[in-house]
């Protein structure tokens, strides 16, 4: 998902690989907070991802 201009960075977020999630242990810092509007389209499409119909593993 790219990130708005008017935000302090620039680029996309890599809402299809999970392991980027674990901010800690990849030793990341923080630049600037990200509008609630863009948190929740990430937060909603890392979601999707994360969805699994339970049916499959009964």
């Amino acid at each position: 998902m790219e990130l708005t201009e008017d935000l302090p960075v620039y680029g996309v977020t890599l809402t299809d690989q999970v392991r980027t999630l674990d901010w800690r242990s990849r030793e990341t810092s923080f630049k600037g907070k990200a509008p609630k509007e863009t948190v929740k389209k990430f937060l909603s499409r890392v979601h999707a991802y994360l969805a699994v119909d339970e049916q499959e593993f009964l």
